[in-house]
Order: C-alpha cells, then structure tokens, then sequence
C-alpha cells in the first residue's frame, strides 16, 4: 500500500475511486471482465499520483516504481506464503470491491503467481524501496522505565533523551492521526517564540478509563526557545 499525504478515514473513498478507475473503464461492460490499455492505466494512475493526497493498494508490479516516486510512505505487508494462498481461497464465492464481478473458483494461473511471487517480484520490490527509501527511514521506539545502574535487556537500546521545554496535546487512541496532523500542519507552523528541540517527540499512552474501551494518549513535543 502506498500513500501521500492521506487521513485514515479517506482511504476507502480513494481507494474505491481508483479501483472503478481501473477495473471499470468507460463503455465497457464490467461483467466481462475485460481490461484497459496500458496507456490508458497509466494515465488514469498518473492523474492519481499527481493528487495532493492519495492512497493506493495493491502491488501493480509494472507501475510500481511510477508510484514510488511520488509517495510518501510505504506499507509492505509481507505474509507468509500459506496466509496468501488462504487469503485468496477465502476471496472465491463473496463480492468484492475492487472486480465487478464474483469468483467462482481459484484461478490457477493466480494461484502459481502467488507462489512465484516471493522469488520473481518480491526482491524486486524490496530493491526499489531500499532505492526510493534512501534518507525517509525514520526510527520507531517502543520505550519502558530503565534505571541506569540495571543491565540493558538483550535485543534492547538505551537513549538519552535532553532535558527541554515541552508541548503536551492530549488526545485518544482514535483521535491521534488527526491530533498528529493538526500538530505538525497547522500548530507547529504557526508557533512563534519557540521551535524544535530534536527531531522526535514522545507519545504516551495510558490505559483505558473505567467504562471506556478509547485509550488515552499524549503527545509531547519537544521545544526550545528561540
């Protein structure tokens, strides 16, 4: 899956206009399973791509270095082998969204391409993202109490983080993408006297209130006067 600059809950609008933008091209009858040129895909992606924000899933392995160019983030959901194969015999007999029509038995030519798929496409595709992928990384800690003098549990890093000034929003589990976004669009652009004071920030999260299934968290920003 892959995206530029996309809230979670546009995804289904995009991504339902991008599958009847490629499966269900004007003046063709979508029972009939027949496709468009590849001219006339790229065009209808690349007017996608050219979108300030977008989300599009699934690999298109011919035009994935198109899309790679142009988003900015990447999720690879690399399953095993058997969690494919099921994942597409529990798809036969049921509607679904992205092909106008239903199933009705695993197509084995699929079936052979999802075998093939972690040798013939799967390098390729982690290649391109080492390619495109070149300075985006960024580090995510999930982070615990430690005492200096303890012994640092195997597999785990320590890091000292400065003593600064810090802006706290609180939010919840389900408002904190838009709180995030909020942050870094509108607030941090629009704060005066203070700027950055590392390039991180924390988010807490707290345990659930009682009566509540929504889970607290806060976001703290670190800050230094200018």
């Amino acid at each position: 899956m892959l995206l530029r600059g996309m809230e979670e809950n546009e995804k289904d609008i995009l991504r339902n206009f991008l599958y009847e933008a490629i499966f269900i091209p004007e003046g063709v009858k979508p029972p009939d399973r027949t496709t468009i040129t590849q001219d006339e895909f790229d065009q209808k992606l690349m007017n996608i791509l050219k979108m300030d924000t977008w989300i599009i899933d699934g690999n298109y392995g011919r035009t994935i270095e198109m899309r790679l160019k142009y988003c900015d983030t990447v999720f690879l959901l690399d399953y095993p082998l058997e969690v494919c194969l099921a994942g597409a015999k529990a798809r036969v007999g049921k509607k679904r969204e992205e092909i106008p029509w239903v199933e009705e038995e695993l197509d084995e030519e699929f079936r052979q391409w999802i075998i093939d798929f972690p040798e013939k496409k799967l390098l390729r595709i982690y290649e391109l993202l080492e390619q495109y992928g070149e300075g985006k990384d960024f580090d995510y800690w999930i982070a615990d109490l430690y005492f200096p003098w303890e012994d640092i549990p195997e597999g785990c890093e320590t890091r000292v983080i400065p003593g600064s000034a810090w802006a706290q929003f609180p939010c919840t589990i389900k408002t904190l993408q838009d709180t995030n976004t909020k942050i870094w669009s509108e607030w941090l652009p629009a704060l005066q006297g203070y700027s950055l004071a590392g390039e991180y920030d924390i988010e807490v999260y707290l345990p659930p209130e009682e009566g509540s299934d929504d889970m607290k968290v806060y976001i703290w920003i670190p800050l230094k006067k200018d």
